[in-house]
């Protein structure tokens, strides 16, 4: 195959390929090999220039090679990835999908677990003709939205509880065929009641499915309105049920009353009115480790110039949980209260720790409670614009070996990527190691919206092993719930050894409050 021509100047790259047969190598092993370059060459056409060129006999997988089929699909730097649409770059590391037996290097055995997956689902008629059904256009969208699906099985190899809980979450994309059937007019199967028996509320809504599908379905929407459907007919866990209870009546996720919520900020002296609102959050609240971070936090601000109101135990739940959880009628009444509560108290500006909740103020309200001209930052945003205004500076804490983990809310919500990771680079001495594989977030462990605390304990496990690979000392992180199951996994596990803080509690030490 000519790339380039023989005129022009060769640029060739490196590209790292995992290579495993079964059949006579008794471990997998990785072999590196050059390919000629060029802006449009993709990830199969460099394995086809390799195995011409070098005579490597690598085996992989070609479909249509118009990004339809899905049967090229591989890992690429640790995130599914058509091979026939993915641009090669240097460096790249190729790798089979996780999650599936290897036929023999970039070609996994999808077929088995196919086929015994969608006779599981069931598919057909059933029973009598049901006649005609008028479709509303809502219900058909979502069915139609998901049938683009290449079923390329990229979604499962990065979804952590199907990774780390196969038994208890069935997979996105399998899930994905049952709510296209649930959303479909003319389905006679009780789709609603086999998405929660299939794990629906295992989902921990890390959209980790949703940023790599390659044909860019909205997977984690989908995930939300099957459980609106399900909450409309009343098939839920008890755990889903409790959380429900706990916000509507102590206006917490965990059920913690408002008076021990609000108790971190006792001595501080913050006014319970003014324009720039302090949002404390369920989430940080809730625990005693969560309160010292709140507390650092207002001081920092305060520390930074900020003039900050705390609404201490009127403030109520943002209703996140709800919204996520299925609660849709639930979470528009709770939106409409909290938000005439803010307008109430002329609050201009929401400052809060919780990515969580920045999320929901930022881009929910504005649909189920109207506009409010309240402009929302996370703290992080905060102690960015103050480092880069040169407002404050932070000290040296000694060499720091240090790891961030993304929070699914922080980055894949919110976008917020690079931010951290500045906040960490200003900080003197410290050294960020990044996982084995990073692109964009890190895809295992993110997401706290899984019910069963089973499967969250098996992905936060998992996540610890992964973060502690690169050998750093302190976990860092930006998510109060993260922060929680990753130090419960560090003690399941052994590692007590592993620092894990906020990153809010790490620039306060820096700046010595």
């Amino acid at each position: 195959m000519t790339i380039v021509s023989a005129t022009a100047e060769t640029k060739t790259i490196k590209l790292t390929v995992y290579r495993f047969n079964p059949e006579t190598d008794a471990e997998p092993r990785y072999e590196t090999y050059e390919a000629e370059w060029l802006p449009s060459l993709t990830a199969i056409m460099a394995l086809t220039y390799i195995n011409k060129h070098s005579r490597a006999n690598i085996a992989f997988r070609r479909g249509c090679r118009e990004a339809g089929c899905g049967a090229c699909t591989i890992s690429v730097n640790g995130v599914p990835a058509l091979a026939c649409r993915a641009l090669a770059q240097d460096g790249d590391v190729l790798e089979p999908l996780k999650g599936y037996p290897v036929i023999r290097d970039l070609v996994i055995d999808r077929t088995q677990q196919t086929a015994e997956m969608f006779r599981k689902i069931k598919y057909g008629r059933e029973g009598k003709p049901i006649g005609f059904i008028p479709a509303k256009p809502e219900a058909i969208g979502v069915s139609r939205a998901l049938t683009i699906c290449a079923d390329c099985h990229g979604c499962n190899s990065i979804c952590p509880p199907w990774l780390e809980s196969p038994a208890r979450f069935v997979g996105p994309m399998y899930l994905a065929n049952i709510i296209r059937a649930m959303f479909n007019p003319l389905e006679e199967y009780d789709r609603v009641a086999q998405a929660v028996d299939m794990g629906l509320y295992n989902c921990t809504l890390c959209r980790a499915c949703t940023t790599s599908c390659p044909k860019d379905i909205e997977i984690t929407e989908s995930m939300i309105l099957a459980r609106q459907r399900a909450v409309e007919e009343d098939v839920l866990p008890e755990e889903v049920r409790e959380i429900r209870r706990n916000i509507l009546e102590t206006d917490s996720l965990y059920g913690v009353c408002g008076k021990e919520r609000a108790s971190w900020a006792t001595d501080l002296g913050i006014p319970k009115s003014g324009k720039t609102l302090f949002f404390a959050s369920c989430e940080y609240s809730a625990t005693e480790g969560g309160r010292a971070v709140l507390a650092r936090a207002a001081e920092l601000l305060q520390k930074a110039g900020s003039s900050l109101s705390y609404l201490y135990e009127e403030e109520q739940c943002c209703g996140a949980p709800l919204y996520f959880y299925g609660f849709q009628k639930e979470f528009r009444e709770k939106a409409a209260k909290v938000q005439k509560l803010l307008k109430e108290t002329g609050v201009e500006e929401i400052i809060t720790p919780s990515p969580a909740c920045a999320y929901t103020f930022r881009e929910l309200y504005p649909k189920y409670a109207g506009d409010s001209n309240i402009q929302v930052r996370t703290v992080l945003e905060v102690i960015l614009e103050k480092i880069r205004s040169k407002a404050i500076s932070l000290k040296a804490m000694g060499n720091r070996k240090v790891v961030f983990h993304d929070p699914a809310f922080l980055s894949r919500f919110l976008g917020m990527v690079e931010e951290p990771r500045e906040i960490l680079a200003s900080i003197p001495g410290i050294s960020l190691v990044e996982p084995k594989y990073y692109w964009g977030a890190n895809t295992m462990g993110d997401g706290g919206l899984g019910a069963s605390e089973e499967v969250n304990s098996k992905i936060a496990q998992a996540r610890l092993r992964q973060l502690a690979e690169g050998g750093a000392e302190t976990i860092v992180t930006a998510s109060a719930a993260d922060s929680a199951r990753l130090k419960q996994a560090a003690q399941a596990l052994g590692r007590e050894d592993m620092e894990i803080v906020d990153l809010i509690e790490l620039v306060a030490r820096a700046l010595e409050v």
